[in-house]
């Protein structure tokens, strides 16, 4: 059974008169541990897919599944677990919170999780996960004593906390140089090989979109996959 099926989906918003189609009718099946690239402009409606799978954005219209159930079928608290239990989100700025430190900002999200995900110890496992992307020493440093690589790299760690099944990245390296961009890409690669998670990379750069297993491009809503050359 494929993990993640889009089946048939649509996203439309309505602003007083006028409906904007922001995704239009996307298929997408994808097996567990797969990583794939989704490439396309500003506006062309990649963000807004990715929130449809994260469960963060219910569609007009198709089914989103995950290990074969209709995550928007799911009462509200169910949604809820599924968002802070199966998938991890990396986004494209670190959004650490100043006032925490490195193991602070890790632990947050397990206030959250639901009680199969919660790891059995909270401190222990931040302190690991900041080893796996090299910041062991900065476990109690504040994100401004960060360079931007090393707060993203928190970030990185804070969305495998709850152990998800799955890691959504939206434009994750957009304002990193190029040498820290490498690096954390060559993180994600690491992730995706040896947890075996699912990996889904929003991106403008098509480039970046090499890097991946399969290559989609979105187009004003369309999606559609690209053949390797």
């Amino acid at each position: 059974m494929p993990q993640i099926v889009i089946d048939n989906t649509s996203k439309v918003f309505k602003i007083e008169e006028t409906e904007i189609s922001a995704v239009k009718d996307v298929n997408l099946s994808l097996d567990k541990g797969e990583f794939i690239s989704i490439v396309g402009h500003s506006g062309s409606g990649k963000t807004t897919l990715l929130s449809i799978i994260g469960g963060i954005l219910k569609p007009s219209s198709g089914k989103v599944r995950f290990n074969g159930t209709d995550i928007y079928g799911l009462p509200e608290d169910e949604l809820a677990e599924y968002r802070a239990g199966s998938i991890g989100y990396v986004f494209q700025f670190a959004s650490l919170l100043p006032v925490l430190t490195a193991k602070e900002n890790l632990l947050l999200p397990t206030l959250f999780a639901p009680n199969g995900k919660k790891p059995g110890t909270p401190e222990k496992t931040a302190g690991e996960y900041l080893d796996l992307v090299g910041l062991k020493d900065k476990i109690n440093a504040y994100p401004h004593q960060l360079s931007g690589g090393q707060q993203r790299r928190v970030a990185i760690a804070r969305a495998l906390m709850n152990s998800p099944e799955a890691l959504l990245a939206d434009e994750p390296t957009g304002d990193l140089d190029e040498e820290t961009e490498s690096q954390v890409m060559d993180f994600f690669g690491k992730v995706n090989r040896d947890m075996g998670l699912t990996f889904i990379l929003v991106t403008h750069s098509t480039e970046l979109a090499k890097t991946a297993g399969r290559r989609f491009r979105m187009t004003n809503g369309r999606f559609q996959e690209e053949k390797p050359a």
